[in-house]
């Protein structure tokens, strides 16, 4: 499995070598792959969060898009939730997976060839 995925350079070693490589390991024998890793993704996702605002973002958690309608240059968001609001935006990023396509519905005169089709 590694190899179809790209990895070639996994490599098996027995649980000495294991444990010598970390020592709160006990097992027979392990697999070594230099080139992967495991990611903490909701740190990484925290980080890439704190770059974001840094950089002039902000978020707005919890506050579902209700509708969308153009004015002009910018999009009009209703914005719901705890704290209704509308927001104007010049560029929307439909990034709401399995729920993208209810999101585009939302947005008034959208082109219905531009409403992605879910896949379940």
């Amino acid at each position: 499995h590694a190899a179809a995925n790209g990895v070639d350079d996994l490599r098996a070693i027995d649980g000495a070598e294991a444990q010598r490589m970390e020592p709160a390991l006990s097992c027979v024998a392990a697999l070594v792959s230099p080139s992967t890793g495991i990611v903490d993704s909701h740190a990484y996702m925290l980080a890439l969060r704190g770059d974001a605002e840094a950089a002039g973002a902000a978020f707005a958690f919890h506050a579902p898009l209700l509708s969308a309608r153009r004015e002009g240059e910018v999009l009009a968001l209703e914005i719901g939730g705890e704290m209704p609001m509308t927001l104007g935006c010049r560029l929307l990023i439909n990034a709401a997976g399995l729920g993208a396509t209810a999101v585009a519905r939302s947005i008034a005169a959208m082109p219905s060839e531009l409403v992605p089709t879910p896949y379940l």
